[in-house]
């Protein structure tokens, strides 16, 4: 018979082989393993943060999983059956699965809308409550590289790779309400401006044009960069454009007049894709070999480099509040990153393969990217430890 003394020394032993155990598997989440389909029955990891993991139809049954954390984490198909699980909490979102490969994604400003742009020149539209697919846009010969709302979330902007760029109704007509031609190459991106009453939209062809958001005119060529141009973006006042190219370039614009501004050079060469802060303070551009870099508009310097991406950059976008942005690359990782201080407060993946576009919700609670998997990931930030107690 075993004494106290032996039984208390036992489960003593016990209690910290399943805190170390515990402690492993976070930090192989936090580094980005992923457990899809992995055999993990009757493991005992109470406490465990294991967060933004990807566990899609991993096996837990007879697991100890008490007050696991598995916030945000996929665990579609997941066998549980005579886990422990009492306090576990759960924070999954679903996934859409697109026909083809999903180019861009975005959120309506007032948050009941998604647009996701598919290869083949479908935009499909979602409904945030319940994500049933409310409708269908098709147009575009060759598919959209960029979709974007209007301010007041009742227009859908596109930017096509048949040379045009075209304005649809997000709840009123399947068709084009306007097809704005005139751009002698793919479009790359397009936006409307703060009022509404303008597109700005760039492409390949090395120019920027200002449309009409009404009758569809070309007001204004924009010309100065020297190849494509991959990136356009207005500041909240709608008084200034900032683009980004493959001459190494960023460029600012009066939005009224479209004569050039300043001009900065890039350090790390081409850019893929920039973001202009809703406060109106920075800029961030993302670049070939995971360079990232964060502008202070005032004095036209870049003086915080992000590290943390190791393939190239695909986008890039500040949260509604400036406070962080998010960014996504070829490498299958988003990253969210605070702005004040430059640092990396997230890593999140699930992803297969590249990730072409990421977007934030405009109440920050809620992040959404598109990749070459065909998938729509969904995420919420909003119960982000590192995020809450960092920004």
């Amino acid at each position: 018979m075993c004494c106290p003394e032996q039984s208390s020394k036992s489960n003593v032993e016990a209690e910290s082989n399943q805190v170390a155990a515990a402690n492993v598997i976070t930090i192989l989440v936090r580094a980005g393993v992923d457990f899809h389909g992995a055999d993990l029955r009757g493991i005992k990891v109470p406490g465990a943060d294991l967060s933004d993991g990807q566990f899609d139809y991993a096996q837990f049954q007879g697991a100890n999983l008490t007050g696991v954390n598995f916030a945000r984490s996929w665990v579609r198909q997941v066998d549980m059956s005579g886990a422990q699980m009492h306090g576990v909490k759960f924070g999954e979102l679903p996934y859409l699965i697109a026909e083809h490969f999903p180019s861009a994604c975005e959120y309506s400003p007032d948050g009941k809308l998604l647009a996701v742009s598919v290869w083949g020149g479908v935009i499909d539209v979602y409904e945030t409550t319940t994500w049933s697919k409310v409708r269908e846009l098709r147009g575009h010969v060759k598919g959209s590289n960029d979709v974007t709302f209007s301010a007041d979330s009742q227009r859908i902007v596109s930017a096509g790779k048949d040379m045009t760029a075209r304005v649809w109704e997000s709840n009123g007509s399947l068709e084009a309400v306007l097809v704005l031609e005139g751009h002698t190459d793919s479009l790359f991106d397009t936006s409307f401006s703060p009022c509404g009453k303008k597109v700005v939209s760039c492409s390949a062809d090395k120019t920027i044009r200002l449309w009409d958001a009404q009758t569809g005119e070309c007001l204004l060529v924009l010309e100065g960069h020297t190849s494509i141009v991959r990136s356009v973006r207005f500041s909240a006042d709608g008084r200034t454009l900032v683009s980004g190219g493959d001459d190494e370039t960023i460029r600012f614009w009066n939005a009224e007049t479209g004569e050039p501004a300043a001009v900065w050079t890039s350090p790390v060469g081409a850019v893929i894709c920039l973001g202009y802060s809703p406060n109106g303070r920075w800029v961030a551009t993302g670049h070939d070999y995971g360079n990232a870099l964060l502008w202070d508009i005032a004095s036209g310097v870049p003086n915080t480099n992000l590290y943390g991406h190791t393939h190239h950059l695909t986008s890039i976008v500040f949260s509604s509040s400036s406070q962080w942005l998010a960014s996504s690359a070829n490498g299958g990782f988003v990253k969210l990153w605070d702005v004040s201080s430059g640092t990396l407060v997230a890593t999140l993946n699930g992803h297969k393969g590249a990730i072409f576009k990421v977007e934030s919700a405009p109440n920050e609670r809620q992040i959404a990217s598109v990749g070459t998997d065909k998938k729509v990931r969904l995420r919420d930030v909003s119960s982000n430890e590192s995020m809450s107690s960092g920004l």
